[in-house]
């Protein structure tokens, strides 16, 4: 079980840093303008009031569910998953990314 703060904070701590927080304030703000100008160029937000819904959402997903209808098991961990992330986005360059 694990929310997104988890997740982010997990995948930053990861990486070597920590997840930058900021006033929500802020982020409302930031989405309003973004938008704002999206409606003037008629491209899409870099980020929007529904994003930032979504990532401060406290939700999770179960695995349950899954693994009781569609018999699905993942074949890795979560812990797994984030290890062999981090590795990827850590290889040099040259690794063929």
């Amino acid at each position: 079980r694990q929310d997104w703060a988890s997740f982010f904070g997990q995948y930053a701590a990861a990486l070597g840093g920590r997840a930058p927080t900021r006033p929500l304030w802020a982020l409302r703000l930031l989405a309003t303008l973004l938008e704002a100008i999206s409606r003037l160029t008629g491209r899409p937000p870099l980020a929007s009031h529904d994003a930032l819904a979504y990532i401060l959402s406290r939700g999770w997903y179960p695995m349950e569910k899954a693994e009781r209808v569609l018999g699905f098991v993942p074949p890795i961990s979560a812990e797994e998953g984030m290890a062999r992330t981090v590795a990827w986005l850590t290889r040099p360059p040259s690794a063929g990314r």
